[in-house]
């Protein structure tokens, strides 16, 4: 076939777009290279964390719990009042 290794077809030359987005070839092929900066960038991160995993002893999930707290001192948005009053 005239394919290039790793393509299964479903992006938007193949047929599957479901949100109609209209690029033209070159358009493409800059968004196709992109998301292959992208991932390679998330799998050198991946491998950080799991180099440090064995370096330090503490697992994935504890490395990043902390990004995802909530610090005591934000406030949710349009309330502004001080604590207890």
């Amino acid at each position: 076939k005239n394919r290039v290794v790793g393509d299964i077809g479903i992006g938007y030359p193949g047929g599957w777009n479901p949100f109609n987005l209209n690029y033209s070839p070159e358009e493409y092929a800059d968004k196709q290279l992109q998301e292959i900066k992208h991932c390679r960038l998330a799998m050198i991160a991946a491998f950080g964390l799991i180099c440090q995993n064995y370096n330090s002893g503490t697992d994935v999930i504890s490395q990043l719990a902390p990004a995802f707290a909530a610090p005591e001192y934000a406030a949710k948005a349009g309330y502004f009042l001080p604590q207890g009053i």
